[in-house]
């Protein structure tokens, strides 16, 4: 729906997009004038940049930005000072000499500003700069004078750049060069000159140049190739004589080497300083053991005959207790006897396993001797090994040494052989470039002026203008939130819509819109229709008869509403001022006399009481709670017969203070036995509090908005209010709509 919206508004302002179309074609037709008399001649230079010879292999074309930043320079020399400078003195040269110059401007007389003589010295003195490939020098007095003649003639350095332009043909080998001036001989004699004097000024200064430093680069080159073979020679005569493979690869195996046996010579150190340690150990106890064996030699033969009668006694018991288990004496005599060999034992078995000890100590010490001795055997020969690796060692990083200082001379003749090389191929490269530069397709007078260009300009124009004004519009309709049509007032409001009116004309008033013939009582004032200001779509048509009858139709499907609600007290508000309210119960009101209800409308929008002036009602609320007195006659009679209005007075106060809500509650309760519909009009929601103060008075409220607003933040929070009072809140009505987004 967005998009018909949009549409629909392009189409709606055609007219204005057909307008600005066509200002802006015309305004680029009158600007664009100058091309009716301009001539543009072109030609086309091949580079050869991007071009390989397919016979050389080594001949290769450069990257993406190599090319390109050829191309640049190409364009730079080309448009350089000295080029354009030099094609002035041609054309210069070439107006002072022919008959039939490109430009002979006229003195102040209408003569020309030059006389036969004065053309001479000049011709003489351009041919000069061009002959030297001179630029002006405007230090000196003679060039200033140079240079006003150029000027006059239009030939100075910036006529010329204006007149010409120079770019490369997309990514291709060519460039091309295009000069537009009022004449189309002058234009083919620019850009054929232009490439003429590039080359010669090429020719002259940079191909001389590079031939003579190729021939200088030649020499050095080849001094350069000689000393990187001298190195390169050097470096495998000595490699071949020092039996080095690789320096790297042979020292890291030597260091590897010396490490293993440092570490091994470590490890028999370790070994041989334990062995010692046990052996003085060993030695100790030797000779704890023979002094020990000393002392106890006397008293091992009375031991071991005591010993043996008690073994002799023990036995003897044995054999007793054996044949009497369970006699208490022999039991105890074993037990003595057991602990005396016991006792015994200690004395005498520590003599005899003397003996035994000093054996296995003896032992120990001779493996410990050998230990030793085969340790300290080992460490010398590892120490001998070491000693021939180290020796090895020195020789070998004095051999290394001596091959990474070649390899080094070898890397610095290689890398200055490189350089000299590269300059050497760019030198060749620069001078053989004008070789690919050629002229393929000369400059040729144009046979018709650019009056093809003055059209294309004018149709951009106006197509850049139609498609900039056709944005505005798409973005302002973008943009644009307010509640302009049914689907979005639901949208944004999220309420029962219970009906959308169209936009009518001003003049139209309520009683007109619903067309019901007045019926003036006598005692009826005539009505003073005054409405609330509003805005008013410019594409509707106000006196349009099926917008008159498409607004009764939604005023009775409103009336429809309240039929099928049931209520009688009907609460109008609004979101904002001039929303329409007013114009919505009067017309309501008039629906529902016509179809035979009794209404009663009380104005009790103190802040701004249309409806009281509307109807000029002299019976005010104010007066009437104030006497107590609830009569028929307080209301007044409108011209409308069946109509009855109450009116209130203007104020700034709110209703709560200006009546009491108990009075008016009783009020409206009698007044409800009276009439079919009870129709109040509230102030506005944006600015009043109104409503939310006379909803408890209500049987269903109303809110009234209209369609060129935008909701905001304001308006939702209000909205919310008045969904929360005992769900009295029937719904909104969308005023004010495009009757052309109605049904939208």
């Amino acid at each position: 729906m967005e998009l018909y919206l949009i549409f629909r508004a392009l189409y709606k302002k055609k007219f204005w997009l057909l307008l600005i179309m066509v200002v802006a074609m015309a305004v680029a037709y009158l600007l664009a004038a100058r091309y009716d008399n301009l001539y543009q001649s072109v030609t086309k230079i091949a580079t050869g940049f991007t071009v390989t010879n397919q016979l050389d292999p080594d001949d290769r074309v450069g990257g993406f930005y190599e090319t390109d930043i050829k191309f640049n320079n190409l364009i730079e020399n080309i448009n350089s000072p000295i080029v354009v400078n030099q094609v002035a003195y041609r054309l210069m040269i070439h107006d002072l000499s022919e008959k039939e110059p490109f430009r002979q401007p006229l003195n102040s007389k209408g003569e020309p500003l030059l006389s036969e003589k004065e053309k001479l010295k000049y011709l003489s003195a351009f041919k000069a700069k061009l002959r030297n490939m001179e630029m002006l020098d405007l230090n000196k007095e003679e060039d200033k004078d140079l240079f006003r003649v150029l000027k006059a003639y239009g030939y100075s350095e910036k006529s010329l750049r204006e007149a010409y332009y120079v770019a490369r043909n997309g990514f291709t080998d060519y460039l091309t060069i295009s000069a537009t001036t009022d004449h189309p001989q002058l234009s083919a004699y620019i850009v054929n000159t232009i490439f003429e004097e590039f080359a010669r000024y090429n020719n002259s200064l940079n191909i001389v140049q590079a031939s003579e430093t190729v021939e200088r680069l030649d020499s050095l080159l080849k001094a350069k190739q000689w000393a990187k073979e001298q190195a390169l020679e050097e470096y495998k005569q000595y490699q071949h004589a020092a039996n080095l493979l690789d320096v790297d690869i042979e020292g890291d195996a030597a260091l590897k080497q010396i490490s293993s046996l440092e570490e091994k010579i470590t490890d028999e150190e370790a070994k041989i300083r334990r062995a010692e340690l046990a052996l003085a150990d060993v030695e100790a106890k030797i000779a704890k053991l023979e002094e020990e064996k000393k002392g106890n030699a006397s008293s091992i033969s009375a031991g071991n005959l005591s010993v043996r009668r008690l073994n002799q006694a023990l036995l003897m018991l044995e054999q007793r207790r054996k044949r009497n288990p369970s006699n208490q004496a022999i039991l105890d005599s074993i037990v003595l006897i057991n602990t005396e060999l016991s006792r015994m034992g200690v004395v005498g078995g520590g003599g005899l396993n003397i003996a035994a000890r000093l054996e296995e100590a003896y032992d120990l010490r001779s493996e410990y001797k050998t230990q030793i001795a085969t340790s300290t055997q080992t460490l010398e020969n590892l120490r001998m090994r070491l000693r021939a690796v180290a020796g090895s060692k020195s020789t070998f990083a004095q051999k290394g040494a001596r091959i990474k200082l070649l390899q080094e001379n070898l890397d610095l003749a290689s890398k200055e052989y490189e350089e000299v090389l590269q300059r050497y191929n760019k030198v060749l490269e620069s001078k053989n470039m004008m070789s690919g530069i050629k002229q393929v397709i000369a400059g040729q007078p144009a046979q018709e002026s650019q009056r093809m260009k003055r059209i294309l300009i004018t149709l951009i124009a106006g197509a850049g203008a139609l498609m900039l004004a056709v944005m505005v519009i798409f973005l302002l309709e973008f943009l644009d939130n307010s509640m302009r049509t049914p689907t979005i007032f639901s949208q944004q409001t999220k309420i029962p819509l219970l009906a959308v009116l169209p936009e009518i004309s001003r003049k139209n008033s309520a009683e007109e819109a619903v067309t019901i013939a007045p019926t003036v009582s006598k005692e009826a004032t005539p009505p003073k229709v005054v409405l609330t200001s509003g805005f008013s779509f410019g594409s509707t048509k106000a006196n349009n008869a099926h917008v008159l009858q498409l607004f009764r139709e939604n005023i009775r499907l409103l009336r429809h509403e309240l039929d099928t609600s049931g209520k009688k007290v009907i609460l109008f508000t609004s979101f904002r001022k001039g929303d329409g309210k007013t114009m919505v119960i009067r017309s309501l009101a008039n629906a529902l006399v016509k179809s035979g209800r009794k209404v009663l409308l009380l104005d009790l929008n103190f802040s701004d009481n249309a409806l009281t002036e509307a109807y000029t009602a002299k019976n005010k609320i104010e007066k009437i709670l104030e006497t107590g007195s609830y009569l028929a006659s307080d209301a007044q009679s409108t011209y409308v017969g069946p109509i009855q209005v109450i009116g209130c007075n203007k104020s700034n106060c709110s209703p709560v203070e200006t009546i009491q809500l108990a009075a008016l509650q009783r009020f409206i309760k009698y007044c409800s036995q009276l009439y079919d519909y009870i129709l109040i009009e509230s102030a506005d929601m944006a600015q009043h509090s109104d409503a939310m103060e006379l909803a408890p008075v209500a049987e269903r409220i109303i809110c009234i908005g209209a369609s060129y607003h935008t909701l905001d933040r304001t308006d939702r929070a209000n909205i919310e209010r008045l969904k929360k009072p005992n769900g009295i809140f029937m719904g909104g009505v969308l005023n004010r709509v495009n009757p052309e987004n109605m049904h939208l």
